[in-house]
């Protein structure tokens, strides 16, 4: 298969797009998906950090954050995937922090069509509770892999939500969840995508609410685990042609997300 080349020397194979499983309607999660495996081999190839940072990745870091800039339409991703195209990664380390660090991964097609750009926030978190955050190890050495990130454009400030906002709720299900137990970063992307067409169905939307997303945050800041009942709230906010998103787990919320949605200007290459 054809190789994605990574910014740290390292290679990988590109991601075949094999709509069998999913579909554009699933373009959040998926993107999520290749960028949370692009980041393990961005890892592997930090000098003299490697391991240690694999090993802090598997088991001893959360991520607080993931803002998504789609830069292709799903009509078109639909179209490339139906011609076996395939997607490749290029992840590069962006800043470091006391206990963070940030992550960028550029996702492109193999015809040289940008399809979406990811800027990631991880926390160093102690290994016992993963919930407490702890000072990075070796940053110095970490800080010298640094390089120079596009600008992403950042989520609009949505209205809060309304008292009667749609309310989809859902269990937790193992196959939702990572090795540390709690929803993975990806799965929240399939969600919120399941959530807004069910409120779109359910409250008879606009067509303009149907269209494909152009920019998506999502901030981590609980772990729901498998068997857990969560109230995914999900609101519009007709300012900003975008979606408002509330995780609620008995009262404690736990992610926040936000999906403005809307035509995407012709691919870049």
């Amino acid at each position: 298969s054809s190789v994605a080349i990574l910014s740290c020397g390292m290679s990988m194979p590109a991601f075949p797009l094999l709509f069998r499983s999913q579909s554009p309607n699933a373009a959040v999660g998926a993107i999520l998906e290749w960028s949370d495996i692009a980041q393990g081999f961005l890892y592997h190839g930090v000098a003299g950090v490697g391991p240690e940072l694999v090993d802090l990745w598997n088991s001893s870091s959360v991520m607080r954050s993931n803002l998504v800039n789609l830069k292709m339409d799903v009509h078109r991703w639909r179209q490339l995937a139906t011609w076996d195209a395939h997607v490749q990664a290029t992840t590069i380390l962006t800043k470091v922090g006391r206990t963070s660090w940030g992550i960028q991964t550029s996702l492109r097609f193999t015809t040289g069509e940008l399809l979406a750009v990811v800027d990631t926030a991880m926390v160093a978190v102690d290994a016992e509770t993963h919930s407490k955050s702890v000072p990075l190890p070796r940053r110095e050495v970490i800080a010298a892999a640094i390089q120079e990130a596009e600008t992403c454009a950042a989520s609009p400030r949505l209205a809060e939500a309304p008292a009667d906002a749609f309310v989809w709720r859902f269990e937790v299900r193992e196959s939702d969840c990572d090795l540390l137990g709690h929803i993975n970063n990806a799965s929240y992307g399939y969600l919120i995508e399941d959530a807004r067409y069910a409120f779109v169905r359910a409250r008879q939307g606009s067509p303009a609410m149907a269209a494909g997303p152009t920019i998506v945050s999502i901030e981590y800041l609980g772990q729901p685990k498998a068997g857990d009942f969560v109230d995914l709230i999900v609101w519009w906010d007709a300012a900003q042609s975008a979606f408002g998103f509330k995780f609620d787990r008995q009262g404690e919320v736990v992610a926040r997300a936000a999906m403005v949605v809307g035509a995407i200007p012709s691919p870049s290459l």
